[in-house]
Order: structure tokens, then sequence, then C-alpha cells
């Protein structure tokens, strides 16, 4: 069992943590025959935007580091040691039991700061545009979103051109497909 990151934006965070989404399309680069987000059964952790600080410079260890989630504007006390984190902490991270007003993208958020941890329950790999009103819906796409005309699988087209830009639907990439389930720690 691998555990690995995979990033989401915060829409996206939402509809994992409300349980509306249990699917990923990532787009299929040249060459790749196994997809680089796992297989079934391994456990990717989400990053996500985030800060994070230590209430107390002098004396870390007496406080545990918090962490204030973007997408849903939860604060957390993460049970992380200093010593775990220190490779990621500056100064500007601690001190007066102020929180930094910088948010630090995705990227650079490290595993004992992830709250959402995934199981893989399949992978398949299929065009772009073959997606069903079924796998909108478990993309997170809602009904609520539906405009005259429009099907579940138009609204994720208009969510996959907002993230991806203009064209991107129409040029019909291979995607992996990957589905999941919430894992309760």
């Amino acid at each position: 069992m691998a555990e690995k990151p995979i990033l989401f934006s915060g829409p996206m965070v939402c509809a994992i943590l409300e349980d509306r989404k249990t699917q990923t399309r990532r787009v299929v680069k040249d060459g790749q025959v196994q997809c680089p987000y796992g297989s079934p059964g391994d456990r990717p952790w989400v990053r996500e935007t985030h800060r994070y600080w230590w209430p107390d410079w002098e004396d870390p260890g007496a406080h545990p580091c918090r962490c204030r989630y973007k997408a849903d504007d939860s604060v957390v006390d993460l049970p992380v040691q200093w010593d775990e984190g220190d490779q990621f902490f500056t100064p500007e991270d601690a001190g007066l039991d102020q929180e930094p007003v910088k948010w630090r993208s995705p990227i650079f958020m490290p595993h004992w700061a992830s709250r959402i941890t995934l199981e893989i329950t399949g992978i398949r790999v299929e065009r772009l545009q073959s997606i069903s009103d079924t796998d909108a819906l478990a993309e997170g796409c809602s009904a609520a979103d539906m405009r005259s005309g429009d099907s579940l699988a138009s609204i994720y087209a208009r969510l996959w051109e907002s993230i991806h830009g203009a064209g991107s639907w129409d040029s019909n990439p291979l995607v992996w497909v990957v589905e999941f389930c919430r894992t309760q720690l």
C-alpha cells in the first residue's frame, strides 16, 4: 500500500468532505503506462491550500501546531511534534498566538498537515468526454448548477475548462479516472 500526495482545489476538497466527490480525472501524460496516483488499495493523502503556525515560538513543544484549511476555513490542532516539522517552520510561522496572513500552496503541504486520506477503489483510462452523468455526480457536480438544456456532464465540462483552460474540454484527452473513498483515521 503506497501513500502519495494528491492535490485538490478548495471546492473539490469541500465536495470530498461532504462525501459528494468519489472520483477524479487527471490527464494521462505521454508515455504513461501506470497511473501515477496509485493502484486500488493505495491511500493518497490530500494536499490543499492551508497555513500553519506555532502559537509559542519560544516553547513550541508546549503548544500544538495549528493549521487553517482555506477550503472550509476550519482550524485544527495538529499532533505533530516540533522535531517532525522543524524543517518546514520559519519564525514567520510562530509567535504571539497569531496565524500568518499568507496562504501556502497545496504543493507545499507536508503529509502531517493533511486532514484527508483517500483509498483508491478503482482506476481506468478513458477519453475525457466519455464522462457519464453518473460519473459527473461522482466528480462532485450538482444538479443545482444546471442551466437550461444542461446535463451533469456539461457542468463537468465547464468545471474542467475552469481548471485546465479554454479549449481543454474540446481536446478530449485521455484521462485517468481514479475512484476513491475517504478513509476514517
